[in-house]
């Protein structure tokens, strides 16, 4: 996929905010058009528990926000319900989803941009959720609030509700993201492997090899998996790698299978995949975390049989 179909600039956002038709930016937007339909934006970003550490969510958006964008939070608006076999971040369901279409009033014409604070995690899950959802105008900001903070003065403060005003969008991300295959179900993960599919894990490596474990009870890994860490597509200064190292890093690697600790990481994965090439790609959503619940889980090895 092209980036353009993926991620869009800071500067572009403010062109759909603004409305903006100035032909002096028409460099950088040439792929961009104009279109008198809705756009939600959405702050989605959040801190997972750890230890002692609580969760943090809307207290980020609270702080500060772009004007006008809406908060979803990870465990609320972008989970379903935790059972006793469930992982941590199960994918809401259908009841969930309609919710969340009538709270917004989304329909097939909205443009989404979702962000967060650069590292794209918890903006790929809101992504990806609404790629679920059907709703296939979802492009994420590239570098998140920091990257909108650093060509803008003011950012909002307030809670304020969002307005639907003319903006333009990119033609192409219109079509549905038929390169990701529709999430795969712990029952049928072992069918899934059985084909020439590379389980790739997602996690820090020192949590894939059961060194530690600060956030699932159990450490280890799913057996015959490989660590390819979502860290890993981020350069020293915290800027998602250019799309060269993205096709570097897949171009040997079979048909993937994606998965992390609880369906959030891997999609960062799973874009840095999209990037390098059109495969279809497989994500596990259920992670770790849910895989220790599971029949297929060796308790006394810490490994999955």
């Amino acid at each position: 996929m092209q980036w353009q179909e993926l991620f869009i600039t800071a500067t572009q956002l403010n062109q759909l905010i603004s409305d903006s038709t100035d032909s002096t930016n028409a460099s950088e937007s040439t792929r961009i058009r104009k279109s008198a339909k809705p756009l939600k934006i959405f702050d989605c970003r959040f801190s997972l528990a750890v230890g002692d550490k609580p969760a943090k969510g809307k207290a980020f958006y609270d702080e500060s926000h772009i004007p006008g964008s809406e908060y979803l939070d990870l465990e609320q608006d972008l989970s379903g319900q935790i059972t006793n076999i469930s992982g941590r971040h199960p994918l809401p369901n259908k009841a969930q989803q309609n919710q969340l279409i009538d709270r917004y009033q989304l329909d097939s014409d909205t443009t989404i941009i979702c962000y967060d604070d650069g590292k794209l995690a918890f903006a790929a899950r809101a992504w990806f959720t609404f790629h679920l959802m059907g709703f296939h105008r979802v492009r994420l900001l590239s570098g998140g609030l920091p990257a909108w903070q650093s060509i803008n003065n003011q950012v909002s403060n307030a809670n304020q509700p969002s307005t639907d005003s003319e903006y333009n969008r990119e033609k192409s991300s219109t079509l549905p993201l038929s390169a990701v295959a529709p999430p795969i179900q712990l029952n049928t993960l072992t069918q899934a492997l059985s084909e020439p599919t590379v389980l790739i894990d997602a996690r820090e490596a020192v949590r894939f090899q059961g060194k530690q474990e600060p956030i699932d009870p159990v450490a280890g890994a799913i057996s015959n998996a490989i660590n390819m860490p979502w860290l890993d597509c981020f350069d020293e200064d915290g800027q998602f790698k250019p799309v060269n190292w993205h096709r570097s890093r897949w171009q040997n690697t079979n048909t993937p299978c994606h998965y992390c600790g609880s369906g959030v990481t891997a999609l960062v994965n799973i874009l840095s995949a999209l990037l390098a090439n059109n495969n279809q790609q497989h994500f596990y959503a259920g992670g770790w975390s849910e895989y220790i619940h599971s029949k297929h889980f060796s308790k006394g090895s810490n490994k999955a049989d």
